[in-house]
């Protein structure tokens, strides 16, 4: 295997408390003086595994990483409580967090897939005032596609979720596991090695456990479909960029055909790349993302 991929240590840790107690760690990363980036990440999976992707930003921005509850650093709190508007809520309580502590400055989302749905309603509703938002594959209604479509797709995916094992022995199983998986086969050696780390941990009896345990992503993919069916871009009052995969090969959220129908969008994709294109072509989504920045005057 290629030389691995190693998070280096964050400079700052905040402990954020939930409305029903939990807990979100916030990691702070990169330099203070830089334009102000909050990252997360995709259901199932965690803010880390998309270090190939935020890693070579530390040297120009302000980075707050932070994982979802129920997924991560985080702790796992209860299913009942893994609910879209209680994400939506953390995610304001992480955007007043960091403000108290560090201070008032522009803020942008850079989110993936399921957390580009919540930072749109974060904006929306007024529970964060971003500056704008970054959101890779985002979960729109495509053109030709209705609620009832998406809904269906959301309980497949659950049903998918429910099957998969929650343990294994080695962090190498599942790495082998990970290789065998049609959405993870455009990846690297080290980039499962990486998503082994950062999604498993050690299990009470011995081997390792997903973090974020399958009943809670089939539950997400449950409920997020319905949610992005009556999302619209048009109603956030900041930039939003969205940057999706190939939309020609499989394993694409959105649709290539029709995509200019939706005006409102500011839309791109990365070609031959798929769902998790941060980590398969992270030097391409960053120009992607760093392009529209700079198009927005935020420098980094």
């Amino acid at each position: 295997m290629e030389h691995r991929w190693e998070i280096p240590e964050p400079a700052d840790v905040l402990e954020v408390r939930t409305r029903d107690g939990g807990i979100i760690h916030v990691r702070r990363h990169g330099v203070p003086h830089g334009p102000r980036l909050l990252l997360t990440h995709g259901n199932g999976m965690a803010a880390d595994a998309y270090f190939p992707f935020w890693g070579d930003l530390a040297d120009r921005f302000e980075l707050f990483v932070h994982d979802l509850r129920n997924h991560g650093w985080n702790p796992v709190g209860r299913l009942e409580d893994h609910r879209i508007a209680n994400l939506i809520d953390d995610g304001g309580r992480v955007a007043e967090a960091i403000e108290r502590n560090f201070g008032g400055k522009p803020l942008t989302g850079v989110f993936h897939s399921l957390s580009g749905l919540l930072g749109l309603w974060q904006s929306i509703a007024g529970v964060i005032r971003f500056d704008a938002i970054v959101a890779f594959d985002l979960p729109l209604v495509p053109p030709g596609q209705t609620r009832s479509d998406l809904e269906r797709v959301g309980q497949h995916l659950a049903r998918m979720a429910r099957k998969r094992r929650s343990s294994y022995a080695t962090r190498d199983a599942f790495a082998r596991r990970l290789a065998r998986m049609p959405v993870f086969n455009r990846l690297q050696a080290r980039d499962f090695d990486l998503i082994a780390r950062t999604t498993l941990r050690e299990g009470a009896g011995g081997g390792y456990e997903l973090r974020c345990p399958p009943e809670y992503e089939a539950q997400m993919f449950g409920e997020y479909y319905s949610w992005s069916s009556i999302t619209e871009t048009r109603d956030a009052p900041c930039p939003v960029k969205a940057i999706s995969a190939d939309p020609t090969i499989s394993g694409t959220y959105l649709p290539g055909e029709g995509m200019e129908e939706l005006v409102h969008v500011d839309y791109d994709f990365v070609p031959e790349t798929s769902h998790l294109h941060q980590i398969e072509a992270p030097d391409r989504c960053r120009e992607a993302m760093l392009e529209f920045l700079d198009e927005i005057g935020v420098q980094g």
